[in-house]
């Protein structure tokens, strides 16, 4: 399924750390519907035939978590992931689309990896290796694949 950047979603308000993770209220342009998602920061939304594919980060580079969730039309979660690792500083960049079988592509903790999130044409049950975490029950089938690769030396 093909995605393409969106500008579906605007940040209504912030919920502020507390003893959890900050939260974003994102409201809906189209139907001023509003959904929250863990995340300080908006960082990119993406839109399919199905749905919207949202990346946010809690905004503290020194120690980041990515969140990243997919949504369905009705703005319900259908899955949810974290990438993160404990002291280990991460900044969302490098960001392509890419082709409908390879998904979305960025870097994040400055490794020279390059991750991949794909959303698939049905749930499956995957196992993510460590530092992507799922934000859904275990028991629920997952809509995102995940991916890293090491960069290649020119």
């Amino acid at each position: 399924m093909a995605l393409q950047p969106s500008q579906a979603f605007q940040v209504e308000h912030r919920r502020p750390a507390g003893k959890e993770a900050p939260s974003l209220v994102l409201r809906h342009v189209q139907s001023a519907r509003t959904v929250e998602l863990p995340g300080g920061v908006l960082e990119a939304q993406f839109e399919g035939e199905r749905g919207y594919l949202i990346f946010t980060t809690e905004g503290h580079p020194q120690e980041e978590a990515l969140f990243i969730h997919w949504l369905d039309r009705a703005l319900h979660v259908e899955d949810g992931l974290e990438i993160s690792a404990d002291y280990t500083p991460g900044i969302f960049k490098d960001l392509t689309g890419a082709s409908a079988d390879e998904g979305i592509v960025f870097s994040f903790f400055g490794d020279g990896k390059r991750w991949s999130v794909t959303v698939l044409k049905s749930p499956r049950w995957l196992m993510h290796p460590y530092p992507v975490k799922r934000k859904t029950p275990f028991w629920q089938r997952s809509w995102l694949l995940v991916c890293s690769e090491a960069a290649t030396d020119p």
